[in-house]
């Protein structure tokens, strides 16, 4: 009680405050040329950054639109830069605001959104304390440009970072990513059976884990239980082999695997495997169109997995926590997924991902994975493999933004995320640094535009 009366006096003063210093709505023709800069910039670059041959073409053009605009540019080393603009007249007291974009070869549509929302509201700003905007490279999803950058460059008072979103949101937080190994040794027997069959899903959307707009079959999962529903069906068989996904922080799009079974078993086999595929279509085919799960014979393999270690998949499959996991946090769940399975000639290899909010839930699902090791005779090892950022409510950047998208028909409040975040990186770097991130898109690019300069005029020096 006493916490939620604190957070409700601060939330109050902060209003207070915001209230006090709110920007009149911009005129139509301020409106008018952020349009026409938001589409602008945004065509500009979307046209070279997609026929870029390397990220120096990326940056190029940064560092032409803000000669053309007599900006001042920075190369920061490690493909970064930063654009900076001093405090006007009016606002020399006002704190500093540093607007940060991802720049990438292989997300170049959506990084040039982000950058075009972000200068369009640069260029149309005529009052604003000091301005920083910051590009930081990154390469299949390596935000090395991010990891690199010195805290010495992080000497804003707030930061507000731009994300591609499907759907606008603003966040305030985001989960720490823990990737887990399971490993055990491969022994080969001699095939008994007579009779073998491809089993394979395929046409999954697949897509980033951490999207939990709705839930995602996993294939891997899905042939770990139909394994051990022909176990306990006496059906007597072997597997030769298992695949699937690509990697532990991804939803699989496919998985396969090879059973050999005694001709006596063939119908039997294919009677129970049917009847998976029916349910699973029926479970899934709405929002899995493309989906492909089929049992096709096969030529019969010359060797199998010993019966010890089909009983062992069989048991950490039965057992591994896939999905959403319990904890004592019921707002903030943690979630786990098994994204990777190969058997490299020496080793059958699974890999999963955990991600939560904070570090006592990842503990809670390393327990439960030692268990599933322990009892399944699997090798464990576990890495951290992305940062967390602790999840605010409320503080005076969040605020005055918030009035800010009110003002502009937005009205976005804080929000937490499973997605990888490069605030999380500069968290590391600077934990009193004031953030939030903004996931944009073109179909609100103008208001997102309108709502960062309606912000940055809110810190006029009378107010301050």
């Amino acid at each position: 009680m006493k916490k939620t009366l604190s957070i409700l006096l601060i939330l109050m003063m902060c209003m207070c405050a915001v209230m006090t210093s709110a920007c009149s709505p911009l005129d139509s023709e301020e409106e008018a040329a952020i349009k026409d800069d938001v589409y602008g910039i945004y065509d500009q670059f979307r046209s070279t950054w997609k026929n870029a041959n390397d990220i120096g073409d990326i940056t190029d053009s940064i560092k032409d639109w803000a000669h053309e605009n007599e900006i001042a540019c920075q190369d920061l080393g490690n493909d970064n830069l930063m654009l900076s603009l001093d405090a006007t007249d009016d606002y020399t007291n006002a704190p500093g605001t540093m607007l940060g974009c991802d720049i990438s070869l292989d997300s170049a549509k959506e990084n040039s959104q982000c950058a075009a929302i972000a200068l369009a509201a640069v260029r149309n700003c005529d009052e604003h304390g000091p301005i920083r905007v910051l590009f930081t490279a990154s390469k299949n999803g390596d935000h090395y440009g991010a990891k690199a950058l010195s805290k010495k460059y992080l000497t804003m008072d707030n930061f507000i970072s731009l994300d591609q979103w499907p759907k606008v949101r603003m966040f305030t937080g985001s989960t720490l990513t823990t990737e887990y190994t399971f490993k055990r040794k491969v022994k080969r027997v001699k095939v008994e059976g007579t009779a073998a069959y491809k089993i394979r899903i395929a046409g999954l959307e697949g897509g980033d884990s951490a999207d939990r707009s709705r839930k995602h079959p996993n294939p891997i999962m899905t042939l770990g239980e139909l394994l051990n529903s022909l176990n306990q069906s006496h059906i007597v068989f072997q597997l030769a082999e298992l695949e699937g996904g690509q990697d532990p922080c991804e939803y699989a799009k496919s998985a396969s695997m090879t059973v050999i079974v005694n001709e006596s078993d063939a119908k039997k086999l294919e009677e129970k495997v049917l009847s998976k595929i029916d349910s699973f279509e029926e479970a899934h085919i709405d929002e899995e169109s493309d989906l492909i799960y089929t049992c096709t014979s096969c030529a019969v393999p010359k060797s199998a997995y010993s019966d010890k270690n089909l009983t062992s998949l069989i048991s950490l499959f039965y057992t591994a926590a896939d999905g959403r996991f319990e904890t004592n946090d019921e707002e903030q769940p943690a979630v786990t997924n098994i994204g990777y399975v190969r058997d490299d000639g020496t080793n059958i290899v699974i890999k999963a991902s955990a991600r939560a909010m904070a570090q006592d839930q990842i503990n809670l699902v390393t327990t439960s994975y030692q268990s599933t090791a322990k009892l399944a005779e699997y090798e464990l090892t576990s890495r951290n493999t992305f940062p967390g950022w602790p999840y605010i409510e409320t503080n005076d950047l969040i605020e005055r933004y918030s009035l800010a998208t009110k003002q502009v028909d937005l009205d976005l409040k804080p929000n937490w995320t499973y997605h990888e975040n490069e605030c999380a990186i500069f968290y590391e770097k600077k934990p009193a640094l004031d953030m939030i991130c903004i996931g944009a898109n073109m179909d609100s690019a103008q208001e997102l535009a309108q709502s960062l300069v309606l912000y940055l005029r809110s810190f006029a020096d009378k107010d301050n």
